[in-house]
């Protein structure tokens, strides 16, 4: 009998029902302007009770570090990460927990200099349009842009 329930509490350790069977978060991704960055999921379906969601992080440069908690108790699907450092380079881990519940962790990898996407630039009273801006990438729009805005003796004479 006492092997029975060896094999029982085993089987449940194994399979994860002790700690229960919450869905992981789907589709996590991270959206970084100027480094501002967050980190945003879509909440998994889960019938019972209210879902808060964890993130941990651990710096890449130092691979014996452990992980430390960024967020715990979140209730939306979103954790600000602009408290990193801008230089790092980063594992990220999230998890939804209901109770004593936990889901298995998402892991994403994040390094703010690389993945944050500046905002472009256009000063004001600038009269750039489209015809103007037709075939160009943004930074070439933006020195456009400033040129006009800069030197506008040069571009009174256009149409």
């Amino acid at each position: 009998m006492q092997e029975k329930r060896w094999c029982r509490k085993h089987l449940l350790e194994v399979t994860g029902a002790n700690s229960g069977m919450i869905p992981e978060p789907q589709n996590a991704r991270i959206s970084s302007v100027n480094l501002h960055s967050t980190l945003q999921w879509d909440a998994p379906r889960f019938p019972r009770g209210n879902l808060t969601y964890t993130v941990q992080s651990k710096s890449t440069y130092y691979p014996g570090d452990a992980f430390g908690t960024l967020r715990t108790g979140l209730r939306l699907p979103c954790c600000d990460l602009s408290s990193l450092s801008p230089y790092g380079s980063y594992v990220l881990q999230l998890r939804a927990e209901a109770g004593q519940l936990r889901s298995p962790w998402v892991t994403l990898t994040f390094k703010p200099m690389d993945d944050s996407e500046p905002v472009p630039f256009l000063p004001k009273n600038t009269a750039c349009s489209a015809r103007e801006a037709r075939g160009c990438s943004v930074l070439h729009f933006m020195m456009l842009c400033w040129f006009l805005a800069s030197f506008p003796r040069l571009s009174r004479g256009r149409d």
